[in-house]
């Protein structure tokens, strides 16, 4: 569906997105979510299975999260007996229904505040009404609350080199774009800076989704929406070989709840 904040106001996303996470690492981090009584908390995570090719340096504080995802490059992930050190990396940072409250009532907040978040912050509260009104099509009788938390995403490359661009690219998107639901209520995409969202329908066809490179948003049905009677909305992303492509960015809305 069209949206006119987001070829107004936001038609800047993705160069703010490029913005934040050039700046945000984890001293910024934890210099924004130093609340003495809400200590940051830092976790290093391993795969069980392939804890040398995926790990994630994880972010949790009580203003802000962010996520640094790693896979192995795609010569590293084939060569365990060659190693040359490629990877690549997607990032997340989380804006939750209270970040822009607590960024503006702690008085210990760097007087410098990443002009980037709070644009996601204005971004979350001027999305927030169509997250109310979606959720009015579900069953929430059980729900205790309400949590819609905005994820701003990059998909980055940053060992390859001009020849083998399209090689990594292809292999970021297709070891963190596998199908699946979201274990959510829902979720408003709100746009990527180039095609590589699909969906899957009721016959079971995978379907592209353009407009959400032209300012158009898209609704999807988590996990707990089968409670009532929604189908989850199983999605992944496939590799777009355009070479002009570099650097990918996503923003999607989610809803989540906790029932009783």
């Amino acid at each position: 569906m069209k949206n006119t904040l987001l070829s107004t106001k936001y038609s800047d996303r993705y160069t703010q997105a490029k913005g934040l996470f050039e700046k945000l690492n984890t001293q910024l981090f934890t210099d924004i979510c130093n609340l003495a009584d809400e200590p940051p908390k830092l976790t290093e995570w391993h795969d069980a299975d392939l804890p040398n090719k995926i790990y994630s340096y994880r972010h949790e504080g009580p203003i802000i999260g962010y996520d640094q995802d790693i896979m192995v490059g795609p010569h590293d992930w084939e060569h365990e007996d060659a190693p040359i050190g490629d990877y690549v990396v997607r990032k997340k940072c989380y804006i939750y229904d209270w970040t822009s409250e607590k960024l503006f009532n702690n008085p210990n907040t760097p007087k410098e505040i990443l002009s980037e978040l709070l644009y996601f912050c204005e971004m979350h509260t001027d999305f927030l009404p169509e997250l109310f009104e979606g959720r009015k099509q579900y069953d929430t009788e059980y729900v205790k609350k309400f949590l819609h938390k905005l994820m701003v995403i990059e998909y980055s490359t940053p060992t390859a080199t001009e020849q083998t661009q399209t090689e990594h690219r292809r292999h970021n998107t297709e070891r963190f774009g596998p199908d699946h639901c979201d274990e959510t209520l829902a979720g408003l995409h709100l746009g990527e800076n180039y095609a590589e969202f699909q969906t899957r329908d009721s016959n079971g066809n995978w379907n592209f989704h353009p407009e959400l490179t032209e300012d158009s948003t898209l609704w999807m049905h988590g996990e707990h929406a089968i409670d009532s009677g929604y189908e989850p909305t199983y999605h992944r992303m496939i590799h777009n070989s355009d070479p002009q492509h570099g650097v990918r960015y996503s923003i999607i809305f989610d809803l989540q709840v906790r029932y009783d």
